[in-house]
């Protein structure tokens, strides 16, 4: 009779809920190019793609708060510092409020700034600019989520996000055709009616996660004695916290997000800039057609969220009991798990790329384009997945050093490697770039988690 060994049985048991929180966060997109791509067109699919890379913009900036606040909840929990783990998730809350209402004021003026890098037609920029300014002058409501998701995850708890993630994704079906379309006395915004979608579901999600965090006291703006705060000689406790948050925990919590928030952000304006070598080489249809190619791919990016979440919360759980040799073994145990189910994927995506893309834009030059996309692209979904279950074994670990200047490096690459290979094999050139540098960025980060440096790190 078969049965699952116990250190994959955590795995599983933590990956799971936190891949069916991905699939709904992916089903909202995948929700949102449906109705514009069958209701509006190839421009509107286009503001979407570049839309789509402000949102990743957002979501780094929020890593700098939520990727270390995990992290941190997680090394309380696994020292058994109850006190510390409440109190740090509380802090962690109150300073994701902050920093989200800096980054609403940035985002007013990055809508504009992202569709003229691109050079996108002026059709293309009247549909996204308020879709991205909605959801930046919003996010409050998607970061303190977020920031809820990290706290469950930090103690191990992945069902919670999941089932909050599920509540949004009903919330937002329903939602999307009437604030997209318009409806009776409702009318239809187009673009920017998805990014309204988008709030309203996440703000029904975070009520959700909040009410669990208040019933199973896991917050408390009580700040217990140094003692209980100090892990390791170097912790910075602080004095106390102030109306926007700790800053003594603010800085614990950028010190181990920022590296991975600033590779985030370089990723995706660089994303910004090869949509405009898209644009240039194909016209709108092709930059539609990555949008919707990405969509495809995204359950690559799905899995590796969900185990990367499983690794981080056993890593940081792990190294806080002082057990490294099983931090270990779980990281590289979930690189297997990821990388079978990925290459699964990777095989649907080369033999059925017709019949997905046809489920979410009609017949034409943007549906043509993304199905060369995936081609090309599940070429690089396995080392895709190595590189997403280390990032987040280097988060739990609190080490993101390494994970910046991998990402960093071979971002930087690709722009100008997309450049000179559009104009030799037009955008095709830009499908092989985007693959191979993914590839590589797998490769690098399997040999830096190897070397062990992660094993040392405090937080």
């Amino acid at each position: 009779m078969f049965t699952i060994p116990p250190l994959d049985r955590k795995i599983l048991a933590l990956a799971i809920p936190a891949f069916g929180s991905g699939l709904t966060i992916m089903a909202h997109t995948w929700v949102d190019t449906a109705w514009i791509g069958r209701s509006l067109g190839d421009e509107a699919l286009a503001s979407m793609t570049i839309s789509s890379f402000t949102v990743w913009i957002f979501g780094s900036c929020a890593s700098l708060v939520n990727v270390g606040l995990g992290s941190i909840v997680a090394r309380y929990v696994g020292r058994g510092r109850e006190l510390g783990a409440r109190y740090v998730a509380s802090q962690g809350l109150r300073c994701a409020f902050s920093f989200a209402l800096v980054l609403a004021v940035i985002g007013w003026f990055v809508a504009p700034l992202a569709f003229k890098l691109s050079q996108a037609e002026a059709v293309v920029a009247a549909d996204g600019i308020p879709y991205v300014r909605v959801y930046w002058l919003a996010g409050v409501v998607i970061l303190l989520q977020q920031s809820c998701d990290a706290i469950f995850r930090g103690r191990g708890n992945t069902w919670i996000p999941f089932l909050a993630a599920l509540t949004g994704l009903a919330i937002n079906a329903v939602l999307d055709p009437i604030l997209i379309l318009g409806w009776g006395p409702i009318p239809g915004l187009r673009v920017g009616g998805a990014a309204l979608a988008t709030i309203l579901s996440q703000l029904v999600a975070l009520s959700f996660s909040l009410f669990f965090l208040h019933k199973a006291s896991l917050l408390s703006p009580i700040r217990p004695s140094d003692e209980e705060l100090t892990l390791h000689e170097g912790t910075r406790v602080g004095t106390g916290p102030r109306l926007w948050g700790d800053p003594a925990v603010f800085y614990r919590m950028a010190r181990v997000g920022l590296p991975g928030a600033c590779s985030g952000v370089l990723f995706s304006i660089i994303y910004i800039l090869i949509g405009r070598v898209v644009s240039e080489n194909g016209g709108t249809g092709a930059l539609a057609g990555m949008g919707v190619g990405l969509r495809m791919e995204a359950l690559a990016f799905v899995l590796g969220m969900g185990y990367s979440a499983a690794a981080a919360s056993l890593v940081g759980r792990s190294l806080g009991a002082g057990e490294v040799l099983r931090a270990e073994r779980v990281a590289w145990r979930s690189v297997i798990h990821c990388t079978s189910l990925c290459g699964l994927w990777a095989m649907v995506l080369y033999f059925c790329n017709d019949w997905l893309s046809a489920q979410l834009t009609d017949p034409g030059l943007a549906r043509s384009h993304a199905q060369d996309f995936v081609k090309v692209i599940a070429f690089c979904l396995p080392p895709l997945a190595v590189e997403s279950v280390l990032n987040g074994a280097f988060g739990g670990a609190g080490l993101t050093v390494p994970p910046m200047i991998i990402v960093g490096s071979l971002t930087l690459i690709r722009l100008p490697v997309a450049y000179f290979a559009a104009r030799e094999y037009g955008v095709l050139g830009v499908w092989w770039t985007i693959s191979a540098t993914a590839i590589i960025r797998g490769i690098l980060m399997a040999y830096w988690f190897s070397r062990g440096t992660w094993k040392t790190r405090q937080v």
